[in-house]
This record gives C-alpha cells, sequence and structure tokens, in this order.
C-alpha cells in the first residue's frame, strides 16, 4: 500500500509500523486481521482459528478458510475487515477519483467473503457520483504489487 497504506482511517489502533495510530494498512490488512484473530483467540482454547494455525499466530488465511466453512467469529472479523476496507476505499475515491479500485495483497484471496460488506460501506459513506466505481481483485492477487515493482526491470 505504501503511501497509501499510511493514510489514517481511524484514531483507534494498535501502532503502525511508521509510528502512527490508525493507519490504512495497521487496520485492513491480511497482516492486521490475523493480528485481531491472534488476540482474539488463545492457544488451546479450541477455536478454529487456533486449530488451523495449529496453535500459532493467525493469520488473515486462517481467518479466511475459518469464514469460508462457517466460522461465527471468522466471519465477525471478516465483516469488521471488510467495513476498514470500505472506509479505507471510501476515502481513496473522494481523494483520487478513479475509475476502478483494485484490491490487491493477501487478503485479496478473500475477496469473496469481503465484497458485500466493502460495497455496502462505501455506498453508506461514498458521494453520489462515485457509487458506481467498482471495487475488483487484482488478477495477479497477492503478488500483484510486487510484480508491478519488478515490471520496469523485466522490460528492459
Amino acid at each position: 500500500m505504501d503511501e497509501i497504506g499510511h493514510m489514517t482511517i481511524t484514531s483507534e489502533s494498535e501502532r503502525c509500523l511508521c509510528g502512527a495510530v490508525g493507519c490504512f494498512e495497521a487496520v485492513a490488512s491480511g497482516t492486521a486481521l490475523g493480528r485481531c484473530a491472534t488476540a482474539l483467540t488463545k492457544p488451546g482454547d479450541g477455536s478454529v482459528l487456533r486449530t488451523l494455525s495449529h496453535d500459532g499466530e493467525v493469520t488473515g488465511r486462517h481467518v479466511v478458510e475459518a469464514a469460508r466453512g462457517g466460522d461465527e467469529a471468522a466471519l465477525a472479523l471478516i465483516d469488521r475487515e471488510a467495513r476498514w476496507l470500505g472506509i479505507g476505499f471510501t476515502n481513496l475515491l473522494h481523494l483520487y477519483l478513479p475509475d476502478m479500485i483494485v484490491m490487491g495483497g493477501g487478503i485479496s484471496h478473500g475477496y469473496d467473503l469481503l465484497r458485500k460488506s466493502i460495497e455496502a460501506t462505501i455506498q453508506e459513506r461514498v458521494m453520489p457520483a462515485y457509487r458506481d466505481v467498482p471495487v475488483v481483485p487484482a488478477q495477479l492477487g497477492k503478488h500483484a504489487g510486487l510484480i508491478g515493482a519488478a515490471s520496469p526491470i523485466l522490460s528492459a
């Protein structure tokens, strides 16, 4: 997310790696999702999330997998994540006036679970002129940023 990831979207969250509180990336990323799931569970508690993580740190991928299986805690975490993404995307719509928002990164593998709440959050917050701007998953998935960064080198 680079600079965009450090856009403040809340006054409450854990401190971001940049040192600020409430950064988009700190609350709306696969890493943040895993951190929340880890904080909500304990090793050996028998939860689906800890079972999937073999009682280690829970990742965003574990949350998505548990949500696909219908786990209520994971579904609540996915809904929370989608709301934060929707808030961040709304800010991006207002700032940059894009024709489309492409969602990449590790959390994009859960796009199908996130989509409905992301769209609902955007619809309740965005200016009317931007209500029809689509949010789509990156076709290159979690590697989109890496491939984009490498493309100038590869095309030389």
